[in-house]
């Protein structure tokens, strides 16, 4: 069973609320969004790097995704 939908879209809106800001806004921000959460801010962190990494991000509004 994977994760619920809900936390994919969290995980998501967390990190587009995140990718444009620097290390230490990022972790200020994470500090108090997932204070209660560890394992949230651990897949944030996780996407962030990823698409770090990547050296780009796909972003697909609806016309490029043909919606």
């Amino acid at each position: 069973m994977g994760r619920p939908v809900d936390r994919d879209k969290l995980v998501m809106a967390l990190c587009d609320r995140l990718i444009a800001l620097p290390i230490d806004q990022r972790t200020a921000i994470l500090d108090v969004t997932c204070a209660d959460d560890p394992s949230l801010r651990a897949e944030v962190e996780e996407l962030l790097e990823s698409i770090e990494n990547s050296g780009q991000f796909m972003v697909l509004d609806d016309q490029e995704s043909g919606a």
